[in-house]
């Protein structure tokens, strides 16, 4: 959780009575829940890395398509004005098939990495509350694991979506690569 925002999903939010399970819990049960909560902890650090990855994998898609999509238009500039080569056979279904995809992609490539929200964590209202309500380890730890499995489903709904966009983004990437040297070579197949 980031910031002062308030989540329904904060241990912040529980109350007290969302602990209690009808009995206590002895030495053991505070062991498994402190082993417990050490692995979600290592879960949630992967999904940070796997965020991370992504988004450093959409950013570098999004630059090569800024940087494909500007030589396109410096080219296609000059080209115009220097009036040497006629532009008109360049421009078929090829050639503009593949500036919509590499379009597609930077547009796909950037809501990715705009688009991440990665639940890290508690956050300083989570700390406020457990100093103020005094809770003991084993009711901090019961609530902060559901809040924990919370934030792992929200992550993993999110880092779907994002992977199915990164997915979009290379595939239209690379087809409109493929769809621009296509659209070059037709200029030098034979016409029957």
């Amino acid at each position: 959780m980031s910031g002062e925002e308030k989540n329904a999903d904060s241990p912040a939010e529980a109350d007290r009575n969302d602990v209690s399970d009808g009995g206590p819990f002895g030495e053991r049960d505070l062991e498994a829940l402190r082993a417990t909560q050490s692995e979600v902890r290592a879960v949630l650090d992967h999904q940070i890395a796997a965020f991370d990855d992504v988004d450093t994998k959409a950013a570098r898609t999004f630059r090569l398509d800024a940087v494909l999509l500007g030589l396109l238009v410096t080219a296609a500039s000059f080209v115009a004005k220097a009036e040497v080569v006629d532009v008109g056979p360049f421009v078929n279904g090829f050639t503009v098939g593949g500036i919509v995809l590499l379009t597609a992609s930077f547009v796909a490539a950037v809501i990715t990495y705009t688009r991440s929200n990665v639940e890290t964590g508690v956050g300083p209202n989570d700390v406020d509350r457990l100093i103020e309500e005094r809770y003991s380890e084993t009711e901090w730890l019961l609530l902060l694991l559901r809040s924990e499995a919370a934030w792992m489903r929200k992550n993993d709904r999110r880092q779907s979506i994002n992977g199915l966009l990164l997915s979009v983004s290379l595939g239209a990437l690379v087809l409109g690569v493929v769809a621009l040297f296509a659209g070059i070579a037709v200029l030098n197949w034979p016409i029957s």
